[in-house]
């Protein structure tokens, strides 16, 4: 539930962002979703960038105010607790962008939870790698 950056040559040596042992200019990208394996694959497709994960809503806002604002959150429509449309009209009221991740189409989304959103913050489950990398880089 943090947000980790890698330092130097050690891909896998991760600290805490919050304690600022390293310096990068990448991005800081929460990732939500109650899925844990969904959010590892998340994690190796963002390595770029600095990544913190939550299972849902409430833990996603409870990261913010620990941690503060990432750059571009990304979650899951479905989850327990708090969904990802609820927790996107927490994040517009902060002025934190986000996209959401789902199997479902944008149509049935659109159609089960009468809302709409932009269909360029519709990141389709399973993954389009370069899709998800170019939608968080413009926010790094």
């Amino acid at each position: 539930m943090r947000f980790y950056k890698r330092c130097g040559d050690h891909s896998y040596l991760d600290t805490f962002i919050k304690e600022g042992i390293c310096t990068s200019q990448m991005g800081r990208v929460l990732f939500v979703d109650d899925d844990n394996s969904i959010r590892m694959l998340a994690r190796y497709i963002l390595h770029e960038h600095d990544v913190a994960t939550a299972s849902d809503g409430v833990e996603a806002l409870a990261h913010i105010e620990t941690y503060g604002a990432p750059d571009v959150v990304i979650t899951d429509v479905t989850m327990p607790n708090m969904n990802g449309l609820t927790l996107a009209r927490k994040l517009e009221e902060r002025n934190i962008p986000y996209a959401f991740i789902t199997g479902q189409s944008y149509q049935k989304v659109q159609d089960d939870f009468g809302t709409l959103f932009p269909e360029e913050r519709y990141l389709p489950k399973p993954f389009n790698f370069k899709k998800m990398q170019a939608f968080v880089n413009q926010y790094k």
